[in-house]
């Protein structure tokens, strides 16, 4: 899969399956933590399907510092994929 190259970096989305979300207060919450981690551009939650759509730069972040990320903010991660920028 590639990477879209934004700015001189390359920028990948994942999707993550998140258990534990609720309610407003509880994406709010993740995309602060999400929004915290050095090198996401950008995050979309939606409590429907209870994901959150990360767009971040692979050489600055990393699956496991999302993942902890998610963790941090008191959720776990169910599962994961890498999805067209």
């Amino acid at each position: 899969q590639r990477a879209e190259i934004k700015g001189g970096a390359a920028v990948r989305t994942l999707l993550l399956t998140v258990n534990g979300m609720h309610c407003e207060s509880c994406a709010d919450n993740l995309t602060r933590q999400l929004q915290a981690t050095a090198g996401v551009r950008e995050v979309e939650i939606d409590l429907s399907t209870k994901t959150a759509r990360v767009a971040h730069d692979e050489t600055l972040c990393k699956t496991p510092d999302l993942m902890a990320a998610v963790r941090r903010a008191g959720y776990q991660v169910d599962a994961f994929q890498n999805v067209s920028p």
